[in-house]
Parts: C-alpha cells; sequence; structure tokens
C-alpha cells in the first residue's frame, strides 16, 4: 500500500465508459473515464506522467478515441499538436 501512488484528474460522473491502459491491479496503470466519447477525467497508479498528459488534453479540449487511450505505446501528447 505505500508503494502505491493515485493521481487523479478531472470531473469523472457521470460517465458512460471506462478505458484502462496497462494491466488493473498490476501498477503502473491508468483508467480514463469517457462521457459521450469525450475524455473527462482519468485515475493513475504510479502513472503520473500519464495522467498529467491526460490533464492537459482534457484542458485542450482535445478529442481522444478510446483505442489510443487503452494503447500503452500512443503517446496523449500527440493529440496536443
Amino acid at each position: 500500500q505505500y508503494d502505491l501512488n493515485l493521481q487523479y484528474a478531472g470531473a469523472g460522473l457521470p460517465w458512460d465508459e471506462t478505458v484502462t491502459r496497462g494491466a488493473m491491479g498490476r501498477p503502473p496503470f491508468t483508467v480514463f473515464y469517457m462521457r459521450s466519447g469525450t475524455l473527462v477525467a482519468a485515475a493513475g497508479f504510479n502513472d503520473h506522467h500519464t495522467v498529467a498528459r491526460a490533464r492537459r488534453v482534457m484542458e485542450a479540449r482535445k478529442m481522444i478515441s478510446a483505442q489510443q487511450l487503452a494503447d500503452p505505446n500512443f503517446d496523449l501528447r500527440r493529440v496536443l499538436a
């Protein structure tokens, strides 16, 4: 428990879809919360870089697909360019 860091960004309620990047229960991983195809929140476990990038995507109101969010090889900063 002491080596687990949780970071959260956004306002996830209500959401209608969750997308997981990584293996849930085996950090690092992030759960993204989407509403009507729009990213509204992210909860990361030992994955602060992903949460920080997701925060910037949400602040910029950029569209990102569930497939991109789930792909650990996709750099979220690409949608900000």
